[in-house]
């Protein structure tokens, strides 16, 4: 009977010990899954932040970029006004001169050209509200008279984008950059804008410039604020360049999957 008796107890002992441990097992997961929770709060709330202060700095930008714009086609194109109104009376008043005024009013009238080609596109004419589509062949016809790159425009010409306004204004802003870049460092002949709404938004920018070392231009600011402004509207950024061979920059939808 006492042994009995200690196989019973032995056995609620062990029942004990058992709720017992399933009991911490519960707490430690509760706890586990409360402690992932606050870490994913903070992280979304870090982006968030991030999010905020990169959009932030971009308003700043646009309102700068405006300014410049203003000043360049108000105060500067002015001034060049003058001076070739000037140039015209002294062809007038010395005849002698004029070979030599004649150059020096061809190179005004470029930088002039120069000057309202460079207003355009830090402030575009047409409104921030037309799609990012329109957005990019308007501002293609302002290259093409003005630079001896070959542009090539590829779009679907039957559908258009169906973006936030916000998305196709800083979608239109990574073009820009992207082209700046070209313009200024690639030495290249021949630019390619492919430009895709179906499956998912697809733009890429191919050059036959001289490329450059992927490991040198990491972390470079450049290439840091594309991707900033991609991660606004949860888009990517994928750079492939090779020096002697170009470059091809893609700016696409994340996969929903």
């Amino acid at each position: 009977m006492s042994t009995h008796k200690i196989a019973l107890g032995i056995i609620i002992i062990m029942l004990l010990v058992c709720l017992l441990v399933l009991f911490c097992v519960i707490l430690i997961r509760l706890h586990i899954h409360k402690i992932t929770n606050y870490q994913k709060d903070i992280h979304q709330k870090d982006l968030d932040f991030q999010k905020t202060l990169t959009q932030s700095i971009m308003e700043s930008q646009e309102e700068l970029r405006s300014q410049i714009a203003g000043d360049l086609h108000d105060d500067i194109g002015q001034q060049i006004t003058v001076l070739n109104f000037q140039i015209e009376n002294m062809k007038l008043d010395h005849p002698e001169l004029n070979p030599l005024l004649e150059n020096l009013s061809s190179s005004l009238g470029k930088l002039s050209d120069s000057v309202r080609s460079t207003s355009h596109r830090l402030h575009p004419y047409l409104s921030d509200k037309e799609p990012i589509e329109k957005r990019i062949k308007q501002d293609l016809e302002y290259l093409k008279q003005n630079h001896t790159i070959n542009f090539s425009y590829i779009y679907p010409k039957n559908t258009s984008s169906d973006f936030p306004v916000e998305y196709s204004h800083i979608l239109f802003r990574m073009y820009q950059e992207i082209i700046n870049n070209i313009l200024k460092h690639s030495e290249a002949t021949e630019v390619v804008i492919n430009l895709q709404f179906r499956p998912r938004f697809l733009l890429e920018i191919s050059d036959n410039g001289k490329g450059f070392a992927m490991k040198q231009e990491k972390g470079k600011l450049g290439l840091n604020t594309l991707k900033k402004r991609a991660e606004i509207i949860t888009f990517e950024v994928k750079i492939v360049s090779e020096l002697q061979k170009g470059t091809s920059v893609q700016i696409f939808e994340k996969n929903s999957n």
